[in-house]
């Protein structure tokens, strides 16, 4: 909306000056329309493995006027913060999750919504995998407890990971 307004200058000339306001409309009400924007999601998440423990943090960058609200979606559900100690939208919009385990494991994707409209991110896919320490741990400790319940030396079982190492011990009984 243009609104042109009469100088107060004391001449023989007058000339009109024009200024452009989105905030006001004829009648004092808000003009919102012109220059509202639907929500353009500029960086939506990306496909992400993690570790078992490790902070993940899914980006939801934006853009709309007014500026959009954010909200995340795992497997097609609402995520609700309040109810998920381990969630968290930043300031920025983007997804942070500590400490991520299996019941991690999906697909997100992020909403952005004012009032002109909503737009959705791609899906990105959140895959969490045990650390290659812990897994090796588990399966030594798995050899000794064999090992030490019936109070001999045979070894009952020879996980994968340790394949060498195990048919070397059972070798040696």
């Amino acid at each position: 909306m243009v609104v042109t307004c009469a100088p107060v200058i004391q001449s023989s000339l007058s000339v009109p000056l024009s200024f452009r306001s989105p905030f006001i409309k004829v009648g004092g009400a808000r003009d919102s329309s012109p220059d509202m924007t639907e929500p353009v999601i500029m960086m939506g998440p990306s496909n992400t493995t993690a570790m078992m423990g490790d902070i993940v943090v899914f980006t939801c960058d934006t853009l709309g006027d007014p500026p959009p609200q954010i909200s995340w979606q795992r497997n097609g559900r609402n995520i609700y913060i309040n109810g998920h100690s381990s969630y968290k939208i930043l300031d920025s919009g983007s997804l942070q999750l500590d400490s991520v385990g299996p019941a991690d494991y999906g697909m997100y994707h992020c909403l952005a919504k004012n009032d002109k409209g909503v737009a959705s991110s791609e899906t990105a896919h959140l895959q969490v995998e045990a650390k290659s320490t812990e897994k090796i741990h588990r399966h030594r400790l798995a050899i000794l407890v064999s090992s030490l319940q019936d109070g001999s030396a045979k070894l009952l079982g020879v996980p994968k990971l340790l394949s060498g190492i195990g048919k070397a011990a059972a070798d040696a009984v």
